[in-house]
């Protein structure tokens, strides 16, 4: 405390975590500085904070739970590439990060012996990604571009004519598991390039990228959220309690495994998050919708400015994007 004469003087409170040291400290160092609160007040602001939890990031997919749709691309400098593109119809997302395993399948059945190059600047980035798959996307059309992953590959043949393909194998990264995709004969095949014989027999293959570039931005199935019950003016200290409906508004079904966080409270920064009782429901079919009860405690006055504020109810993780609000007036007790 900077001055004892004064309720609501400056205060300080420093610890450590756990973690890697930092300046030869023996963990991760942290500080709490406030001004303008009682004992009390700051007690109670120091004593909510928890330990932060790490992201959990989705687990690697199974190739059981993706679509695996062959299409033709363009590369680099107007090179002809072969994309593969992979979408998510499980129920839970997914992750996947590094190069897939390709394999030719040629008339009879058996496998081109190329070797495969792994050529990280063939999609135009430099690095591989965790690319992230959002859940429940619907069956794709033939040759069709999808909300998901994908990557490209390129054959070089040289030295001998090259035999047709009829099909790709792929494995995913880690994974000893395959799905054999035949080519349709009305669309894109699989040609082989020689600019020069000492190219040899190769496909370069890129990382798994995702959409828009590989920057990590995933369309989850569309849910609409609406807040019921919300009074238009809320009184410091009290609780209110009010509702929270979720309409898919997708053309597929929602799958919520396991349940998302939400967080409610006084946008920007007067939020509180929490999990999603959704256990029961477990499932949102494509235009149904759900209702939750909810319950919020606003803080005392002294820590919530009287006036006009916005209330903002809003999900995280693959449902990110999907909230509500609506402008209240807190009131002094």
């Amino acid at each position: 405390m900077d001055d004892a004469t004064i309720p609501t003087s400056s205060r300080w409170l420093m610890w450590t975590e756990p973690g890697t040291p930092m300046g030869g400290l023996p963990g991760v160092p942290y500080l709490l500085s406030t001004t303008g609160l009682t004992e009390t007040e700051f007690w109670t602001v120091a004593n909510s904070i928890d330990t932060v939890q790490a992201p959990v990031t989705a687990p690697a997919c199974r190739l059981a739970d993706l679509d695996v749709v062959p299409s033709a691309s363009t590369g680099p400098s107007g090179r002809a590439l072969y994309r593969i593109s992979l979408s998510n119809h499980g129920r839970t997302a997914c992750s996947l990060v590094g190069f897939a395993d390709i394999s030719l399948i040629a008339s009879q059945g058996n496998v081109v012996t190329t070797p495969q190059s792994d050529d990280y600047g063939l999609a135009g980035t430099d690095i591989a990604r965790l690319v992230l798959l959002p859940p429940n996307q619907p069956t794709p059309a033939p040759q069709t571009t999808v909300n998901g992953a994908y990557f490209v590959f390129e054959w070089y043949y040289c030295g001998a004519t090259p035999p047709p393909i009829l099909a790709i194998e792929i494995a995913l990264p880690g994974s000893a598991a395959t799905r054999r995709v035949a080519l349709s004969p009305k669309g894109p095949q699989i040609q082989p390039r020689c600019d020069d014989p000492s190219q040899g027999r190769v496909l370069l293959a890129s990382a798994i990228q995702g959409p828009n570039g590989n920057r990590g931005a995933v369309t989850p199935p569309s849910l609409r959220v609406a807040i019921g019950g919300l009074p238009d003016t809320l009184a410091a200290g009290a609780t209110l309690r009010y509702t929270v409906t979720l309409t898919n508004d997708s053309r597929a079904p929602i799958a919520f495994e396991p349940c998302p966080d939400y967080e409610e409270g006084f946008a920007p920064d007067r939020l509180v998050s929490y999990q999603l009782n959704c256990a029961p429901l477990q499932r949102l079919d494509a235009g149904r919708s759900a209702t939750f009860a909810m319950e919020f405690t606003v803080l005392p006055s002294s820590m919530t400015p009287v006036g006009q504020q916005t209330f903002l109810w809003r999900l995280h993780g693959f449902f990110a994007g999907a909230s509500a609000s609506k402008v209240v007036t807190v009131t002094a007790p």
